[in-house]
């Protein structure tokens, strides 16, 4: 006479099996969160950048009262772990974005007539009122003026929490963002 049941080694099987898609799945998440971070502070980065552009050309003022045309309205300040919006002629702080676990390793300028080069903190992009970039940093010996008239500068994003691979998105002088 037959039972209508498993045997133990049957389900040993089952369990068994389902444990290891359990670990390879556990793995797999971690790792994609572990990517999302390096991901979403370069979506933020984007995001900002976009927004500023679109205040100067749409010449949103803050409280700079009245507007200088020959003063950059708006401008972003990079530091390793956050994004300074600021605006207006006095380049008044506007709000500031804080890159939630990651931080910016590097940026890195090439050009010609420098190679590449890469720039100190704070590096400040600016935008005139026709959504002209213009990049700059602080008095450096080590970077000319020319070399900041470069045609693309190259981002290197971490995750600030654990060894992941870094991540590099690229702006260029026209203002497009390139994920690489």
């Amino acid at each position: 006479m037959h039972s209508q049941g498993y045997t133990l080694i049957e389900l040993l099987v089952v369990i068994v099996i389902m444990s290891i898609i359990g670990v390879v799945g556990f793995i797999n998440y971690k790792h994609f969160v572990t990517s999302q971070i390096t991901t979403n502070a370069i979506t933020q980065i984007q995001s900002i950048l976009r927004l500023a552009q679109s205040n100067a050309t749409s010449s949103v003022l803050c409280n700079d009262n009245p507007p200088n045309p020959n003063v950059s309205p708006w401008s972003l300040s990079f530091n390793p772990g956050s994004i300074t919006l600021s605006c207006g002629p006095s380049n008044s702080p506007w709000k500031t974005y804080n890159l939630e676990n990651a931080t910016i390793d590097s940026i890195i300028g090439t050009s010609s007539s420098c190679g590449n080069a890469s720039v100190p903190f704070p590096f400040k992009i600016s935008f005139d009122n026709f959504g002209s970039l213009t990049f700059s940093t602080p008095g450096s010996l080590t970077y000319s003026a020319t070399c900041l008239q470069s045609a693309s500068w190259v981002f290197t994003i971490r995750n600030a929490n654990d060894n992941s691979p870094p991540k590099n998105f690229s702006i260029s002088k026209g203002g497009a963002v390139d994920v690489q």
